[in-house]
């Protein structure tokens, strides 16, 4: 039997305004990071005949309507499925940083796009969101550089593509969170560099903390097999709805723990800066978390039974021999 392997994969959007460097940053990052692939939103763009007119002799090429916005869909779809079997090529990465040693086993996809956040389909898809920014002017002339096919008509920046932006970016910040804001008009150096780092520290928080979703993705890219190969594996769903009350459970349990240690220790405490901004989990934290849950385990449950009577029983019954009752 062929086993079939469950990948792990972390998608990432990389928004933003007209020449506000998105290709750029993204074919970077992709050189720097582990098993990863680019979309290009603009390779979806409909054909010049099937793109709208308006009154002013417009083309409507700003808008999500001259967009094939299904198939890029199912593209990032078939690649959450089968990353090293897709039709978006991996880019061959120059170097790993030793950060990410540890998540080499992770297929990441960064699309990259002036629509991103404004189709509700994709926003589902998202592990981590960014937005570049560059202010009117400075927009403008980098457009002006450009040539575009077709090109741009007089008065096209200001009366489409500017507008248009604006109109979805408002829309985008009314519908959508969690979206990391990015300066568009700092150095390609500086951009990667916070980029990069940002995403570094991501991936090892989200392969250590984000259970849930790794557990959704297993349940979705499992689904997605044939039915003659998820026969084979007929308790395979219910062992993942096993997992999930498992992590509910150790979350009731570390909420408990948690609910009165912000002022534990005198000289520490957690929860928020001073700031009031909350603290993220270090991965010190998070080792050390999982060691103590480890010990809970082996300390009170009945699958660290075994351990506990190798380690505690011994002891147990020197001391009642040494100290019977009846002394």
């Amino acid at each position: 039997m062929v086993r079939t392997q469950i990948m792990k994969v972390f998608i990432i959007g990389l928004g933003g305004v007209t020449n506000g460097g998105k290709t750029t940053l993204a074919k970077r990052l992709s050189k720097q990071l582990p098993n990863c692939s680019i979309l290009c939103q603009d390779d979806f763009f409909k054909p010049e005949s099937e793109v709208e007119v308006d009154e002013r002799g417009f083309k409507q090429y700003d808008v999500l309507d001259a967009l094939y916005m299904e198939e890029m869909v199912r593209t990032i779809h078939s690649w959450m499925k089968n990353p090293t079997d897709s039709s978006v090529s991996i880019t061959e990465s120059k170097s790993t940083h030793k950060s990410l040693k540890s998540t080499e086993d992770i297929h990441i996809l960064i699309a990259e796009g002036f629509l991103l956040y404004n189709y509700e389909p994709l926003n589902e898809v998202w592990d981590r969101r960014y937005f570049l920014t560059i202010p009117y002017e400075e927009c403008k002339r980098r457009r002006s550089t450009r040539v575009y096919q077709p090109a741009d008509p007089p008065g096209y920046f200001d009366g489409h593509v500017w507008p248009m932006y604006l109109k979805h970016k408002r829309e985008m910040e009314e519908n959508t969170n969690n979206i990391v804001y990015l300066d568009g008009t700092k150095s390609e150096e500086d951009l990667f560099s916070h980029v990069y780092n940002d995403i570094v520290q991501e991936l090892e928080t989200w392969k250590k903390t984000n259970m849930h979703e790794q557990v959704n993705r297993t349940e979705r890219q499992f689904k997605s097999l044939p039915d003659n190969q998820q026969n084979l594996l007929p308790q395979f769903l219910l062992h993942l709805d096993k997992i999930r009350k498992c992590i509910d459970h150790n979350q009731e349990i570390l909420q408990t723990i948690v609910n009165e240690c912000k002022h534990m220790f005198e000289n520490k405490e957690y929860g928020e800066d001073e700031n009031g901004k909350i603290v993220p989990a270090s991965t010190f934290d998070m080792d050390k978390l999982k060691s103590t849950l480890k010990q809970f385990v082996r300390d009170w449950s009945e699958t660290g039974k075994p351990e506990r009577d190798s380690c505690y029983q011994p002891i147990i019954n020197e001391i009642v021999k040494n100290f019977p009752k009846e002394r």
